[in-house]
């Protein structure tokens, strides 16, 4: 997924997409937007889509899944400033964009991928602080491992009990959590003493990803 368009025009359209989206949007850690000015997202697009790699909309992706808003994506990954002592996890990393700007903050990334298309994609992405998984992402990583930050790439109705215990003590997760249908917030959970706070922080919406919605009921 090589880029299609000429340097200088994606430089000025990066600087646009930090000046004009992020920065208005209290995206301001410094760490953070350089990460986000010295990762190309066009190269992890299709090429039909590449032209719109900084609008503030979500992409099409494999099985009806979707490559998030870089806005929302940063503002998400905004709400918890990462160290880099810190383990990180991505859940339906797809072809590796958020890993890009995360292996610029952190020096453990982990990625769970189960599209076998993206997930091909993924590992030919990966750095040497990334490690890649493909299997269902709502079992998580598949190790006995704790994360000092998870984000989930697409919205929620619920959050399998397996991710949650994957979450270290004082660690943060991150996603967009949907009330209904149109109705979402970007949202942050925190553990503290084995208890998991939510707080909501911005409105959006994202579809839910297989796995992480509610089971239907139906009453007469």
């Amino acid at each position: 997924m090589k880029a299609n368009i000429v340097r200088n025009d994606l430089d000025e359209t990066i600087q646009n997409f930090i000046q004009r989206q992020l920065r208005p949007n209290k995206v301001l850690n410094s760490a953070l937007l350089n990460a986000f000015a010295t990762v190309n997202r066009v190269d992890f697009l299709p090429v039909k889509y590449q032209s719109l790699a900084y609008i503030d909309a979500n992409l099409p992706a494999e099985q009806s899944r979707l490559f998030l808003s870089p806005l929302v994506l940063a503002r998400l990954i905004n709400l918890v400033e990462i160290k880099p002592t810190d383990r990180c996890l991505i859940i339906g990393g797809l072809t590796g964009y958020s890993a890009a700007v995360l292996s610029s903050l952190s020096t453990t990334v982990c990625v769970v991928e189960q599209e076998p298309a993206c997930y091909k994609i993924l590992s030919n992405n990966a750095t040497e602080n990334q490690s890649i998984h493909q299997g269902r992402l709502e079992d998580g990583w598949p190790e006995s491992t704790l994360f000092d930050w998870i984000l989930i790439e697409g919205g929620v109705e619920i959050i399998p009990q397996k991710i949650v215990d994957q979450l270290s003590e004082g660690g943060s997760l991150v996603t967009v959590y949907n009330k209904n249908y149109l109705m979402g917030s970007g949202c942050i959970w925190q553990k503290n003493i084995d208890i998991v706070t939510l707080n909501k922080i911005f409105d959006t919406y994202v579809p839910p990803l297989t796995g992480f919605k509610l089971k239907k009921t139906f009453s007469l």
